[in-house]
């Protein structure tokens, strides 16, 4: 058996460990590694994409993981593979500049924030979460205005938000209105701290009216939308995809 097959057996050994979570996910997972690195389908890129990702893959499953890191990273190459396969059907292409070359460690960049990503995904409890990791090296890959450096700045800002706080983040965007104030007096403290530690992800209302009302009472104003870096991790990171349950069971939260 070729390296490269034996590549995508183990690729196709920690997807299957993945069925839990991802579930559909595995099927667009499984169904691009059918395609192979020179399917018609995925094209030469798409070809070189899938055989970068599938390496990457195979020496994470020879690491010594418990059954749940197993499970949380297989699920993660389901969805980053799925997605993957999305944007291909879609006919998007990937980014076309050295973000796959490989440099002068024999790594690229591709490498490395897949690796990053399945890192992340095999530590983290909140497996809610893994999908919106996942999305990270998928998306980023068709996306040539992110550098390495915004892919691993948002890897440690993904590992660092809760999933509340992502749903908070994708509330204000779907919202597309006047938003919540500062400080929610629902009586959960750990909200609020989770809450004000967003500060940088929104732009607040700055009228005349509504300065003169926060120097003469103190409240907050207005959400208006997302800041720049709020809208970073928005896109990158697909917060789109977090379900409407998930982000309505917030707005009672707000005043």
């Amino acid at each position: 058996m070729s390296s490269e097959s034996s590549n995508a057996e183990k690729a196709k050994e920690l997807i299957s460990q993945g069925g839990e979570i991802a579930g559909t996910a595995v099927g667009g997972a499984l169904g691009f590694l059918a395609i192979g690195p020179s399917g018609a389908a995925a094209g030469a890129v798409g070809g070189l994409l899938l055989s970068k990702a599938v390496a990457v893959a195979a020496e994470f499953a020879f690491r010594d993981l418990s059954g749940r890191e197993k499970l949380r990273v297989g699920t993660g190459l389901a969805f980053a593979l799925a997605k993957i396969n999305q944007h291909l059907a879609e006919g998007h292409m990937p980014r076309s500049d050295d973000f796959f070359d490989r440099g002068t460690a024999q790594r690229s960049a591709s490498d490395e924030i897949l690796e990053g990503v399945l890192f992340k995904c095999k530590n983290e409890h909140e497996e809610k979460k893994l999908r919106l990791l996942a999305n990270i090296y998928a998306n980023v890959a068709f996306m040539p205005e992110v550098s390495s450096a915004g892919a691993n700045w948002l890897l440690q800002k993904g590992e660092e938000l809760t999933f509340r706080q992502m749903c908070i983040i994708s509330l204000v965007k779907r919202k597309g209105v006047r938003g919540a104030s500062w400080g929610p007096r629902d009586g959960d403290p750990a909200f609020e701290m989770e809450y004000k530690a967003l500060e940088s992800m929104f732009v607040r209302d700055s009228s005349p009216e509504a300065m003169r009302h926060y120097r003469e009472t103190g409240e907050g104003r207005s959400i208006i939308g997302l800041s720049r870096t709020g809208e970073f991790c928005y896109r990158v990171m697909g917060l789109e995809e977090i379900p409407e349950d998930d982000v309505r069971q917030l707005a009672p939260r707000f005043p």
